[in-house]
């Protein structure tokens, strides 16, 4: 490694990807925990603020020594190198869509189907990974709207699966799939 200063950099609004980030370090660190936590947003002991993930692979390229967090598909289309970090199973892992795959394998995905992976379990799993959700209600009462919302989310579930890894996704894991069609079924107008 180049004798560099480490520069990190960090989000300045309210953000998921900050929330997942810093639900990790707390996980892993008790120091972390009691000192900065986990949230949308925390106070940062150092570093550069970024103003969206546009801005943090800008600031990570243009200064040496930059470290920072984004979600995978955003690292992998602006080409930034990504860290492999030492998982629970203490084994060093590459962030791939293949080790994300691992990590969303292995996570038990609660009844009301809101699952963290604050520090999963698995010599493969990659350390940081979570789902994206869409929160939707059970019953709506409007029945054209319904029937709409349900087409919709059935197709991001069967065939727009096909379209994740493009979209910087990970496909989800086929009892996570079949766990939210269920779900869907179960909406009502």
């Amino acid at each position: 490694m180049p004798k560099l200063k480490i520069n990190p950099i960090h989000r300045q609004g309210a953000s998921g990807t900050t929330f997942v980030f810093t639900q990790h370090l707390s996980a892993i660190s008790d120091a972390w925990k009691r000192g900065p936590g986990r949230g949308m947003t925390v106070a940062w002991p150092a570093g550069t603020t970024a103003r969206g993930s546009d801005d943090m692979v800008a600031l990570i390229q243009k200064e040496p020594g930059s470290i920072g967090y984004l979600g995978y598909g955003h690292a992998e289309k602006s080409k930034l190198p990504m860290a492999w970090l030492q998982n629970k199973s203490g084994e060093y892992v590459k962030p791939s869509l293949e080790s994300g795959q691992a990590t969303l394998n292995s996570a038990p995905l609660p009844e009301n189907l809101r699952g963290w992976i604050p520090d999963p379990e698995g010599k493969d799993s990659y350390p940081i990974v979570t789902y994206t959700w869409l929160l939707v209600r059970k019953h709506d009462g409007n029945s054209r709207t319904t029937a709409a919302l349900k087409d919709v989310l059935k197709y991001c579930l069967t065939d727009g699966q096909n379209d994740s890894v493009a979209l910087g996704y990970i496909p989800l894991p086929e009892k996570v799939r079949q766990a939210e069609l269920h779900a869907v079924d179960a909406i009502a107008p």
